[in-house]
């Protein structure tokens, strides 16, 4: 009876290694897959830098046409005034307020280089 118990032992102590292998290939497949999160969540994160990234030089170079094209309708209207079109009949003309033809005339000069003489009479 001897050996019957020492079977029964080796048994137990088999399925006992046995679990406690299973456990540790369950815990090192829940590594794998907590690696693989964070692997996936980090591309997330670069993803995004590289849209920030984009969207801002987007804004800078849509900044920088508007700004450009924002001074090109200031210089017509500066070149209007020149003309000696009166500043109602620009804004009229054009559908621009007061506060934009004087901007318009406060940011440059007129076509010929002289500062225009209807800056005090934008707000006709």
């Amino acid at each position: 009876m001897g050996s019957t118990t020492r079977m029964v032992s080796a048994r137990e102590r088999a399925r006992a290694a046995a679990a406690a292998f299973r456990e540790r290939e369950r815990s090192l497949e829940a590594v794998a897959v907590a690696v693989e999160f964070f692997t996936a969540a980090d591309h997330i994160a670069r993803v995004f830098e590289v849209r920030d990234r984009e969207v801002a030089a987007a804004e800078r170079k849509a900044e920088q046409a508007a700004a450009v094209s924002v001074e090109a309708g200031d210089a017509l209207v500066r070149q209007m005034l020149a003309l000696g079109v009166p500043p109602a009949e620009v804004r009229a003309r054009l559908g621009c307020s007061a506060a934009e033809l004087r901007r318009a005339v406060a940011s440059g000069t007129v076509t010929d280089g002289a500062p225009s003489a209807a800056v005090e009479d934008v707000s006709e």
